[in-house]
């Protein structure tokens, strides 16, 4: 298979030059045309240092060597790790994982991120201390969208530093702890682009262009690397500050776990070059962080701590912190409906049906017990009794918590399963006015719809051309499937992978996956 990329400067001159009718497909060509020009300049440079002369390590690096320069230092610009800390990490590094190393900056600069493109997400939110663009990575604490770079030519890491004000930063020394540690796994995150780039890209194992495996290398190594370095360092450098943060945690999230479980897998790439999407614990952290420092209630505090907890799709923690807080409160509605929760994810559908049905007894205006044992009877796909649920919801004056939106929709599929379909088209004229992040949910459902209603056309042309994100795409690319072959245009047809038919499942689909199997077998990946 041929890999050159023929592009010149003249092909794009010559493309920018020309007359086009089509604006949108000649802006598309052009964006297309400067991506392989980029490719290609960068693979030629790589191509050349590979030829260049090796320059052989005489020795293993001393990690007192290395070259570590503090800049940006001010009031309110703070580096959440010293010389020592990067050092100390290093030093427990596989031999080899800095050899070549330029040198390690301490800094806020613009190499960090793009200051002046208001167009990427959060390019608008600044920090209240320096002005400069950042997130809110804790309450009070802002840093760049990207924490550290690695730039190849000077085999130089920049590691950002943290905007807050230090006089005022309440939970400081909780807080800075967890700064140190979310910085030292950036560290060991860009040595791992730093060893791929010097002993692997060099020897030509892939190029530097091919993103995804370059991340994934650099993801596993920081797996390992954290693992191995950063947490026995901090375990042994500084103990007290570790044993205060787990001892905060305790005191306030109901959590005794190690400093292990407070940072997250960090191998996201996949195969494809897109990144899977996952609540981190730093969001869960934030919250907490929050519901202390505005004085809530501690036993509400830990149920709202387990319910960040559980969005990351773990749920041993929730489930620790839950049966800490229902032992000394046995009767606590909110904790025993947080818990029904945990199990419709866990697939106890049976025992979280009847949890949150002793729940409404006690309490029935509890809005997300009712939204829980929606969840739990849709998940069993007991279809008459979410569309009897749903309703006895809406009819209860129940309390803000009550998702209405989440509500209408599982009545709107339910009733699509029984083949309610005026029923349907009325809760769909209801999302419809509902808020924006309903439009998704009102398309698919549609589709869905039509599909069933036999308007073959009209379902493959709102699945062919709705953008929706990618968690509900499924559906719409089930539909177009259905929709394209039972028109005799099998060319429209999307077929479904493993991983598809894996999601469909999960979604309560299996009725209609055995449908579409056994009339298109070409089109539906085998079940796992």
């Amino acid at each position: 298979m041929a890999r050159s990329i023929h592009t010149t400067r003249r092909t794009l001159a010559d493309h920018e030059a020309a007359d086009q009718a089509d604006r949108a497909a000649h802006r598309a060509e052009t964006a297309r045309l400067r991506d392989e020009l980029a490719r290609k300049r960068l693979i030629k440079a790589q191509v050349a240092a590979a030829r260049g002369p090796a320059v052989p390590a005489e020795a293993p690096l001393d990690p007192a060597a290395i070259t570590i320069v503090v800049k940006d230092h001010g009031p309110y610009v703070h580096h959440a790790v010293t010389a020592a800390d990067v050092r100390g990490v290093i030093a427990r590094l596989p031999p080899g994982a800095a050899d070549g190393l330029g040198a390690i900056v301490l800094g806020r600069t613009r190499d960090v991120d793009d200051d002046d493109d208001p167009e990427r997400d959060g390019g608008d939110e600044r920090d209240p201390y320096t002005g400069a663009p950042g997130l809110r990575v804790l309450p009070g604490v802002y840093a760049k969208r990207i924490l550290g770079t690695y730039t190849p030519g000077r085999a130089e890491i920049l590691l950002g530093a943290y905007a807050y004000d230090a006089t005022t930063l309440a939970e400081a020394r909780a807080k800075r702890l967890l700064l140190k540690l979310w910085a030292l796994a950036t560290l060991v995150h860009e040595l791992g682009h730093h060893h791929d780039y010097v002993a692997r890209v060099a020897r030509g194992r892939w190029r530097a262009d091919e993103l995804a495996k370059v991340e994934r290398y650099a993801e596993a190594r920081t797996h390992a690397d954290v693992t191995s370095a950063v947490l026995p360092y901090l375990a042994e450098a500084h103990a007290a500050e570790v044993e205060h943060l787990r001892g905060w945690l305790r005191t306030h999230g109901g959590l005794d776990a190690p400093l292990a479980a407070l940072i997250d897998d960090p191998r996201t790439m996949l195969a494809d070059g897109t990144r899977a999407f996952r609540w981190t614990i730093s969001d869960a952290l934030v919250a907490l962080f929050e519901d202390v420092e505005a004085g809530r209630d501690p036993i509400a505090t830990r149920v709202g701590f387990a319910r960040e907890l559980h969005y990351r799709g773990d749920y041993a923690l929730p489930r620790a912190i839950l049966a800490d807080v229902l032992a000394d409160h046995p009767d606590d509605v909110d904790a025993l409906t947080m818990l029904a929760d945990v199990e419709v994810h866990e697939g106890a559908s049976a025992e979280a049906e009847a949890r949150c049905r002793g729940v409404l007894a006690r309490a029935p205006r509890h809005g997300e017990a009712w939204v829980v044992l929606t969840d739990a009877l849709v998940d069993r796909q007991r279809w008459a009794e979410v569309v009897a649920t749903t309703t006895a919801a809406l009819a209860a004056a129940t309390h803000a918590a009550l998702d209405l939106a989440h509500i209408v929709r599982y009545r709107a599929r339910a009733n699509l399963e029984l083949g309610a379909f005026a029923a349907v088209e009325h809760d769909l004229r209801g999302l419809a006015l509902s808020r924006a992040g309903t439009r998704a949910i009102v398309t698919w459902l549609q589709a869905l719809l039509l599909l069933r209603t036999d308007q073959l056309a009209a379902a493959l042309d709102l699945a062919q051309h709705s953008r929706v994100v990618a968690s509900m795409r499924i559906e719409l690319d089930a539909v177009q499937l259905e929709a394209a072959m039972r028109l005799g245009q099998p060319a429209h047809a999307v077929p479904l992978s493993r991983r598809d038919v894996a999601r469909l499942e999960r979604h309560g689909h299996g009725a209609w996956l055995a449908r579409l199997r056994a009339a298109y077998p070409d089109h539906v990946a085998a079940e796992t």
